[in-house]
C-alpha cells in the first residue's frame, strides 16, 4: 500500500516546530545526565540530602550566568554621542593599577582570583550514582558520615552548593581534595592528603569550620566567608619547597584555644582578612610552633587575655587597631618580630621575647601607641650591632600608662646593644626603664602606609574627545555591575583644547556634568576598586548630550 505524503507551509512549520522541540527535550537530558552534577558513589559514603535551592546567585563578577550587555539602539534618538565598549578595535589602553582590558568580553575590570562557584540539583536521590569524569561530586549538602570512610587513590573535589559536612574520615592520593561551598564547610572529621587541601567558601556570609584534624603538604582555606580554626593541622613535609598554611577571606578568622598545627620542618603560615583575626589563649601552643613562621595582615589583630606562644617569626601587620590584652606572652626564636599598624595597643604585663643571635623587634605605630602596666620588651643577640637597632619602637603619639623595660643585652657582653624608641608626641609617658636610653621626642617622625593587598585597584582614561561647548553631557551607567564591597566612579575632565585637558575630573552631578562655555574637549576617568575575589565590571560607557 502506498500512500501520498500532502504537505503544505503551515502543516511543514508544525512538524518542524515539534521536531525541533523534541531535539531540544532529548539533548537537555542529554546534557544534564553528561553534566555529572548529580552523580555521586554510594560506596563513598558521601550522602546527598536534598534542599531546596535558594536561587542565590554568587557574588563573583565573572558568573557566566550574568545577561549579556545590550548593543545600544541604532536609532537615532537613542544612539549615544560617544561610546567606549573596550574592545580591542576602539580602546587605546591606558590603564593604571590592577585595571585589566577582557578583550575577548569587551570589558573593563580588576584583576582577581577565581574561586568555584559550586552549583547542586534540586533533587538528588539516584540509585545508580557515580563520580564524574572530573572527579568531582556536586549536590546541595554532600555530607560524609562519622561513622563512614571514603578514599580516593588520586583527587577529588566535593562541591555543595549549601553545605560539605566531613565527619569521618577522608583519604586522598596526590591529587588532593577541593571542598566548596557556598554557605558551610565542616570538617569534624579527618582529611589525610598527600596532595593539597584546598577549602573554598563563597557567600559573605559563609563560614569554614576546623574541629577536626587534617594532614596536608599544603592547606588552603579561601574566600568570603568567615574562618573558624580549632581543631588539629598537620602541615607534612615535601622535598620541593616548605608546607604551608594560607586563610584568605573577606571574614573574620578566630584562632581557637584547641588550636594544634604541628610540622616536622620548617612551616609558613598566611593570614589574609579584610576583618578581624582573633587568638584565643594557648593558640600557639604546639610543640612545632617554633617552627612556623607567621605572616599575618588584617583590618583588626586581637590577642586575647593571658595568650602566649613560641613563633619562628611574626610579622603582622593591620589596616586599624592591634590589640594585645593583659598578659599577652609572645617568645619569638627566628630574626624577625615585626608589629605594624596605626594603633597598637599593649596591654599590661604585654612580654615580647627574641632570642634569635641577630633578632629584631620592631613596633610601628602610626598614630598611636598605647602602653599599660610593666610591659617588657626584650631582644637578646650573639652581639651588639650600633648601626642596626635590635629594637626599634616608633609612635606618631606615644601614649606610657606606666612602666616600660625595652632592653637589649649581647649574650656575649655586658654593654647595653642599640635600642631606638621614637615618638612624634608624647601624652602621660612614665619612666621607661633601660639603662642608657631615653625616648626621643621626633616631631618629623614620618611613616609609610602598609601595603595590604586585600582590595585591588586600577584606572582607565579616554582619549580627549570633541564635546559641545556650554551644554550638559549625560552619563549612561546601565552597563556596569558592581559587586557589593567594590566601587566604580566614572569622572570627566574638560579643556580648550585636546592636548592640554585638565587634571581635575569632576563626578557628574545627577548623572550628568555641564560643560564650560569655553570648553569643547573631555577625557573620562574610570576608577574602580575591587576585593581580592570580587572586582566591578564595566561593560561600556556611553555618553549623550543635545
Amino acid at each position: 500500500m502506498k500512500g501520498r505524503l500532502i504537505c503544505d507551509t503551515n502543516s511543514l512549520s508544525s512538524v518542524v516546530s515539534r521536531a525541533l522541540d523534541y531535539i531540544t527535550e532529548v539533548m537537555g537530558k542529554v546534557a544534564w545526565l553528561l553534566s555529572g552534577r548529580a552523580w555521586i558513589s554510594p560506596y563513598a559514603m558521601i550522602l546527598c540530602a536534598a534542599c531546596a535551592s535558594k536561587g542565590h546567585e554568587s557574588p563573583s563578577p565573572y558568573n557566566d550566568a550574568s545577561p549579556a550587555p545590550t548593543a545600544p539602539d541604532d536609532s537615532a534618538d537613542s544612539s549615544p554621542n560617544w561610546l567606549e565598549s573596550f574592545d580591542q578595535r576602539n580602546t587605546s589602553t591606558k590603564l593604571r593599577g590592577q585595571a585589566e582590558l577582557d578583550s575577548n568580553r569587551g570589558v573593563l575590570t580588576l584583576e582577581t582570583s577565581a574561586i568555584p562557584n559550586p552549583e547542586g540539583e534540586e533533587l538528588i536521590h539516584l540509585e545508580t550514582p557515580l563520580v564524574d569524569e572530573a572527579g568531582r561530586m556536586s549536590g546541595d549538602i554532600l555530607q560524609l558520615a562519622a561513622e563512614q570512610t571514603f578514599s580516593i587513590p588520586d583527587g577529588i573535589e566535593l562541591h555543595g552548593q549549601t553545605a560539605v559536612i566531613i565527619e569521618g574520615s577522608v583519604q586522598v592520593g596526590e591529587g588532593g581534595i577541593q571542598i566548596a561551598a557556598r554557605e558551610t564547610v565542616r570538617i569534624e572529621g579527618t582529611i589525610e592528603s598527600a596532595g593539597p587541601i584546598e577549602v573554598y567558601i563563597t557567600e559573605p556570609t559563609g563560614a569554614v569550620s576546623i574541629r577536626g584534624s587534617i594532614q596536608s603538604p599544603y592547606i588552603s582555606i579561601l574566600g568570603r566567608g568567615r574562618i573558624q580554626m580549632n581543631g588539629t593541622i598537620t602541615l607534612s613535609p615535601q622535598q620541593a619547597q616548605a608546607p604551608s598554611l594560607i586563610l584568605d577571606t573577606y571574614g573574620d578568622i578566630e584562632l581557637g584555644p584547641d588550636l594544634r598545627i604541628e610540622t616536622e620542618g620548617e612551616a609558613e603560615i598566611q593570614i589574609q582578612t579584610a576583618g578581624q583575626v582573633q587568638f584565643a589563649p594557648n593558640a600557639l601552643q604546639t610543640p612545632s610552633s617554633p617552627r612556623l613562621h607567621w605572616s599575618v595582615e588584617a583590618k583588626l589583630i586581637h590577642m586575647l587575655n593571658n595568650f602566649s606562644g613560641q613563633l619562628g617569626s611574626f610579622h603582622m601587620t593591620a589596616e586599624e587597631t592591634i590589640q594585645f590584652e593583659n598578659n599577652t606572652k609572645l617568645e619569638v626564636l627566628g630574626s624577625q618580630f615585626v608589629i605594624v599598624g596605626p594603633y597598637i595597643n599593649l596591654g599590661s604585663s604585654t612580654a615580647f621575647t627574641n632570642l634569635h643571635p641577630a633578632p629584631r623587634v620592631y613596633l610601628e605605630a602610626r598614630n598611636q601607641l598605647v602602653v599599660g602596666q610593666n610591659v617588657n620588651i626584650t631582644a637578646i643577640p650573639s652581639e651588639c650591632n650600633k648601626a642596626s637597632p635590635s629594637i626599634q619602637v616608633l609612635a606618631g603619639l606615644y601614649s606610657g600608662e606606666g612602666t616600660a623595660f625595652f632592653t637589649t643585652t649581647s649574650t656575649v657582653s655586658t654593654e647595653e646593644c642599640s635600642t631606638r624608641v621614637a615618638a612624634q608626641d608624647l601624652n602621660g609617658l612614665a619612666p621607661i626603664i633601660t639603662p642608657n636610653m631615653d625616648i626621643q621626642l621626633e616631631p618629623d617622625l614620618s611613616f609609610d602606609p602598609p601595603l595590604l593587598n586585600t582590595r585591588t585597584y586600577g584606572q582607565w582614561r579616554s582619549e580627549p574627545f570633541q564635546v559641545p561647548a556650554g551644554t550638559y553631557v549625560n552619563l549612561d551607567p546601565a552597563s556596569i555591575t558592581v559587586p557589593f564591597g567594590t566601587r566604580v566612579q566614572v569622572s570627566m575632565a574638560t579643556s580648550n583644547n585636546s592636548s592640554s585637558v585638565a587634571e581635575d575630573f569632576l563626578n557628574p552631578d545627577d548623572g550628568m556634568w555641564q560643560i564650560p562655555d569655553d570648553h569643547s574637549w573631555a577625557v573620562i576617568s574610570i576608577e574602580l576598586d575591587g576585593l581580592r575575589y570580587d572586582a566591578p565590571i564595566v561593560d561600556q560607557i556611553s555618553l549623550t548630550w543635545p
